[in-house]
């Protein structure tokens, strides 16, 4: 059995993937039209986070912002937010 690496997003129960929007995690999302919480910490993730909030497609929540409330309010947000 191969391991497929669009399974994940795939899955019909997945509603929101939080994820470090590395480039093939935000392609993978973005693809599935799942929505995104991105906690970005590299440079390109940065740019990728920034993406995903311009385009509407989820959050982005710097990794020097996350809190225990800053992170429940983005996953309500996104969640109640998505189509």
């Amino acid at each position: 059995m191969a391991f497929c690496f669009f399974a994940f997003t795939a899955h019909p129960n997945i509603k929101l993937f939080i994820a470090q929007c590395g480039l093939q995690s935000f392609q993978e999302a973005v693809y599935h039209g799942v929505p995104i919480l991105g906690i970005p910490l590299f440079p390109d993730q940065k740019y990728n986070a920034k993406k995903i909030a311009f385009e509407g497609i989820g959050l982005q929540l710097p990794f020097q912002e996350l809190t225990k409330e800053k992170l429940l309010t983005s996953i309500t947000t996104v969640l109640n937010n998505s189509e």
